[in-house]
């Protein structure tokens, strides 16, 4: 697909319009811009924003980090997404979250915390922003993948919905990933 800028520039007089010059230029494909983080040396996982779409092409990002940050107030949800790129073909991938705590022992259920992997839908045709179409990632669904294929990133969407009752503080939480053949 190629995108175009079309400039006009007029000089109003009184009620016509003169066009003074008119040009057409060939403007280069936007490119989405990358976000987040790498987590882990020994296997490829990183982080990266709700609002990435994490294609079967993704590679992970050059930065790097120790841990995932959510903010959110009392009754607000946040989203982030966890990205796992096995080198082999993985089964039966798993992710469990202990309770969340803060330093002054307050608690949050883990069952606060949603998680979800991000699904692919065939786009036949090139019509999304950025002229892709093939697998693109959509639907977020409520279980695991059976298989994670060699190569292709799977996005784990990991949703902290904090209680309208919770007491303000710092929580902290373990996340685990593993498949049948290892931990993450």
């Amino acid at each position: 697909a190629r995108f175009y800028t079309l400039e006009l520039f007029w000089a109003a007089g009184t009620g016509k319009v003169a066009f003074d010059d008119i040009s057409l230029s060939a403007i280069p494909q936007p490119v989405a811009i990358k976000t987040g983080y790498a987590l882990n040396a020994q296997h490829t996982l990183w982080v990266a924003s709700a609002l990435e779409k994490i294609y079967p092409d993704a590679t992970a990002p050059q930065a790097t980090g120790t841990q995932i940050q959510i903010s959110a107030a009392k009754g607000e949800s946040q989203s982030v997404q966890l990205i796992y790129k096995p080198q082999n073909t993985q089964n039966h991938l798993a992710i469990s979250v202990s309770d969340l705590k803060s330093k002054d022992t307050k608690v949050l259920s883990a069952k606060d915390i949603d998680i979800r992997y991000v699904g692919d839908v065939d786009i036949k045709s090139d019509v999304s922003q950025f002229g892709r179409g093939g697998l693109t990632p959509d639907p977020l669904f409520p279980a695991a993948p059976e298989t994670v294929e060699a190569g292709k990133p799977q996005s784990i969407w990991i949703t902290a919905n904090v209680p309208r009752d919770a007491a303000p503080g710092i929580y902290t939480t373990s996340v685990h990933l593993k498949t049948a053949q290892e931990q993450i």
